[in-house]
């Protein structure tokens, strides 16, 4: 055994014994958490299993007084197994409890503001959301207490209570408006809030950056979608959609006398250069990032999912041939992009972003590029924040609608297009080709979403000022 490996061993059993003592949940669920540790305690369970199977067959008197030695720290392993065993199932209840119970106690202090978002590392485009978004009223408002609630927590009368202890609520940002995330026919879309107890919140309600999500060809809202969503732009304070495409929709859910309190308020992801300070390029091989999607695949690509894929996977294979090509996977289902560049024997790196990270560090993975071809929002408005340039493979109108807001169709290929292979490369080469003009009609376009913003947030601050 190497000396690295036993030192892996050694902190392994330096992880049980603060698992075994730990006094805490939340304590206990850092430990949990610590996946490193985790793969070494496998190593360890593995290698010292083996030692001792091998004791009965070795006649070395040393080894059998080594293996005694170390016998303690075997039991507190297999021990630390069953304790795992057991706390892996309940790891999601217990932080969901935890974040419950911080939200209670939030929601009790000065300042607190409640956040309905979707507020998750399965997708990592949403988690980065749900901090900008704070990012974006901290900047005006220094001393918030923040209760984020994930949208697809169940809506109870606590959750109104703890609304209106509140000084405001805040929905979004983030697709919101789509009903199969969430189904339910409580409120037609992801927040299953009734209209009755939408009625019963007291505190200003103010809807930021959220979108129209429906897919083209999904079946329409539930029926009580109309009657929850007019009650929802009556109530709030400030109501503003992230997209002009997304206004369109849901004006036609809407009385016509809400029509004028819809607004447009970009995503904070698309301004994310005027909220962080962006890392700087480390990489010194030049690479492309390539996220693709595929839940709801037939209504992205009908039956032609292995035609686009392929066309896809010939460009990158092109592209491959100057770049480093990464695949950006949001989530899980993201991975199937990678079967087809293997059969397109495209060289390339999977890179996991769907899990807890510090904004930096996830900023970093999308000022790095020199070219992102993205098929998830999130993928597009992201590196679009972080001044990178972006071809959008469009299987979806939000893709579209956030180009036309910036004036730059040009930057997007419908994934319907007779002739997607050719525009595709042809769009990606232009990029590569004129990289320096596109980051800086990135940044004229990001100056204008960021003027609009500044604008809202200011209204926002003076409603919530009025409040104290």
């Amino acid at each position: 055994m190497s000396n690295s490996e036993w030192m892996g061993i050694t902190e392994v059993l330096d992880v049980i014994k603060k698992m075994r003592t730990d006094k805490t949940l939340e304590e206990f669920i850092a430990v949990m958490e610590h996946a490193e540790s985790l793969d070494n305690l496998e190593y360890a369970w593995r290698t010292i299993k083996k030692m001792t199977d091998m004791v009965s067959s070795v006649h070395n008197e040393e080894l059998q007084n080594v293996i005694q030695d170390i016998m303690p720290a075997v039991e507190q392993i297999a021990h630390a197994y069953q304790d795992i065993g057991n706390a892996v199932s309940a790891l999601d209840t217990a932080n969901e409890k935890l974040k419950m119970s911080r939200n209670l106690v939030a929601s009790f202090l000065p300042d607190s503001v409640v956040q309905i978002a979707a507020d998750t590392t399965a997708n990592v485009g949403d988690y980065i959301l749900v901090k900008s978004v704070k990012r974006l009223l901290d900047i005006a408002d220094q001393g918030i207490n923040w209760c984020t609630v994930d949208v697809r927590e169940p809506v109870t009368q606590e959750t109104i209570k703890m609304c209106n202890r509140s000084k405001a609520l805040i929905i979004g940002g983030g697709g919101l408006f789509l009903r199969d995330t969430n189904e339910n026919n409580i409120s037609g879309w992801q927040w299953g809030c009734s209209r009755e107890l939408l009625e019963q919140i007291q505190v200003p309600i103010y809807v930021i950056g959220v979108g129209y999500n429906r897919f083209r060809g999904q079946e329409e809202f539930a029926p009580c979608f109309t009657e929850n969503v007019n009650t929802l732009v009556a109530k709030s304070q400030f109501i503003g959609l992230r997209n002009h495409g997304s206004i369109r929709a849901i004006k036609n859910y809407l009385h016509k006398d809400l029509w004028d309190k819809v607004v447009y308020q970009p995503c904070a992801t698309t301004v994310l250069s005027k909220l962080y300070e962006i890392p700087q390029n480390q990489e010194k091989t030049p690479f492309i990032a390539l996220n693709c999607a595929f839940d709801r695949a037939q209504l992205r690509y009908g039956d032609r999912q292995d035609e686009i894929m392929e066309a896809i996977a010939r460009v990158v294979k092109w592209l491959s041939e100057d770049y480093l090509i990464r695949c950006y996977l949001h989530c899980d289902t993201d991975e199937v992009i990678c079967e087809y560049l293997q059969r397109e024997h495209v060289p390339f790196e999977q890179v996991y972003l769907n899990r807890a990270m510090a904004e930096k560090e996830y900023l970093g993975y999308f000022s790095s590029p020199k070219l992102v071809l993205a098929m998830r929002g999130h993928a597009q408005m992201i590196p679009f924040g972080c001044v990178t340039p972006v071809v959008s493979i469009i299987s979806h109108d939000k893709l579209k609608w956030f180009l036309e807001d910036i004036g730059h169709e040009e930057w997007g290929v419908d994934v319907r297009d007779a002739q997607f292979e050719e525009k595709l490369l042809d769009c990606c080469m232009g990029m590569l080709k004129n990289r320096t003009q596109i980051c800086g009609q990135i940044e004229e376009a990001q100056e204008k979403l960021w003027e609009i913003t500044c604008e809202n947030m200011q209204m926002i601050q003076r409603t919530l000022d009025a409040q104290e």
